[in-house]
Order: structure tokens, then sequence, then C-alpha cells
């Protein structure tokens, strides 16, 4: 059985975060310690304005999506944000239910809009994830680029 429930303090991460490295498309020589990325994922556990959820299996955790909120700084919306949206290649067929239970919980929060990320340091699927967000009527919003510099 799949299902995602809202991550609690003590949940083993440590698993995902190693898979997280694996399956990175890391050609950005961009720091991927698995420690530091539990670090910052148990910071969204029991916070006000951010959340973790967790797809399982009854085993393990295999797939993450953390939110988090913050005021339009141009007007009076709050913005529900993904922060982490990882799941394990064998698991991708489920991912659905972490953006529900994330878009629910943005709304939730009292959230105005909700925005998604597509990163190229994730995984190669960059491209269909944005066709995804598409399909489900979501606009592209800005685009990043990045150059090491140190």
């Amino acid at each position: 059985m799949i299902f995602v429930e809202k991550a609690y303090m003590g949940i083993d991460l440590s698993g995902i975060a190693k898979s997280f490295r694996e399956h990175c498309n890391n050609d950005f020589d961009i720091c991927t310690d698995p420690e530091l990325l539990v670090k910052d994922l148990t910071s969204l556990i029991d916070n006000d304005s951010a959340a973790l959820f967790v797809l399982r299996n009854d085993i393990q955790v295999v797939g993450i999506m953390g939110m988090t909120v913050f005021k339009n700084p141009f007007g009076w919306e709050k913005i529900g944000n993904e922060h982490y949206w990882f799941v394990l290649p064998e698991y991708r067929g489920h991912s659905m239910k972490l953006f529900r239970a994330a878009k629910k919980w943005a709304k939730h929060m009292g959230c105005t809009f909700f925005m998604c990320n597509a990163s190229n340091l994730a995984s190669d699927m960059h491209d269909k994830i944005c066709l995804i967000y598409e399909k489900m009527g979501m606009k592209k919003f800005e685009t990043s680029y990045i150059k090491k510099i140190g």
C-alpha cells in the first residue's frame, strides 16, 4: 500500500535523502550531502509556515514534498511554494498523491497561489514535469540560471 502522510519528528528520512543524491542530475557541482538534506527537511516539520509530506510504502519513505508559505512581497496574498519534490523512480506513478496533499495544505494555510518548481538538479525529468504542471493549469512564472563562481 502506498500512502501520503504529514511527516513527524523522528521519521527516518536518511534513505530518501541518499536516494535523492543517487538520482540527482548534478551537472552543476552543487553539494547534495544527504545529512544536510535531512536537516533541511526536518526543519519543515513542526514549522508554522512549512510542512513536509512523505509518500510511504509499508516499509519506508519513497517520496517527499516539502512546502513553505510566504507572503507576496508586492501584495497581500500568501503563496504556497514547493520546496522539494522527489519520488523514487519506481514510485513516480504515485507522485500526484504528494501534489494533492500539498495543495490541500496550502489552501488550508490560506494561500491564494500554489507554486511548484522544476529543477534540472532533481532529475532528468525537468521538461516532463513542466508539461505536467501546464496540463494542471499552472503557468510558467520564472526561470533561473546558475554559474559556479567560487
